[in-house]
């Protein structure tokens, strides 16, 4: 189940990261970003913005090795552009290239601690290379912006549940269910954990919450039916 969940979670990480990014592109060729100031010349300014509506004509027109370099262009010019940390980050994992990737969303992460689908995404990637320590380190930096993502929070719980941190991964799978109350495996990772615990009452009554999503798979609901059994006797 903790395998599904991630895969869940991994998924809408990515298509979060490449969709915010890609809006923020819009917003900046319609002309709704304000120019990034420097002590050069007033016309140095606008290269460096240029270079990263130029990258996103070149990704739509299949360029990306050109979509690289024009994105490192303009974060050697204008590290705090987010948005193009967050776009070159995608690129950089869609291409494989996951150290550089990292690098990029790590500078990110520590320029804007409030963005979580960077976040997220740095996490994601640590994760998959089996430091899932680390990965919760960085998930922990930008926490205090993420009370109201039942997603991020998820994700968390996920990470501190695979690191034996029970009664940290308790709390971030209620506040979970709690702002995403129709996500039945989260209510069963919840149940799960309040069972080991010694908590019955609560695990019954998650896992009849998690059978009445009506959004488990079927080995998922033979699963919470077993353990609901078990717990009657």
């Amino acid at each position: 189940m903790k395998a599904h969940v991630y895969s869940g979670l991994k998924n809408l990480i990515l298509v979060g990261l490449l969709g915010t990014a890609l809006a923020w592109g819009a917003a900046a060729q319609a002309g709704a970003r304000k120019p990034v100031h420097t002590a050069q010349h007033s016309q140095s300014s606008v290269a460096p913005q240029d270079a990263y509506t130029r990258a996103l004509a070149a990704l739509r027109e299949g360029r990306v090795s050109e979509a690289h370099a024009l994105l490192r262009e303009r974060l050697r010019a204008a590290p705090q552009d987010i948005a193009a940390s967050r776009l070159l980050g995608t690129l950089l994992i869609d291409g494989g290239q996951f150290a550089e990737a990292a690098s990029v969303l790590s500078a990110a992460q520590t320029l804007a601690p409030q963005n979580l689908d960077v976040a997220q995404a740095l996490a994601r990637l640590q994760v998959d290379a089996g430091e899932s320590g680390m990965a919760l380190q960085t998930l922990e930096m930008s926490a205090s912006h993420a009370q109201a993502d039942g997603q991020y929070l998820a994700f968390m719980a996920m990470l501190a549940s695979r690191l034996g941190q029970n009664d940290r991964a308790l709390d971030l799978w209620q506040q979970a269910v709690h702002l995403n109350p129709q996500e039945g495996a989260w209510w069963q990772a919840l149940a799960r954990l309040q069972q080991a615990a010694g908590n019955r009452d609560g695990a019954r009554d998650s896992y009849g919450r998690a059978l009445a999503t009506a959004s488990l798979d079927d080995a998922s609901r033979r699963a919470v039916k077993a353990a609901l059994q078990q717990l009657s006797r």
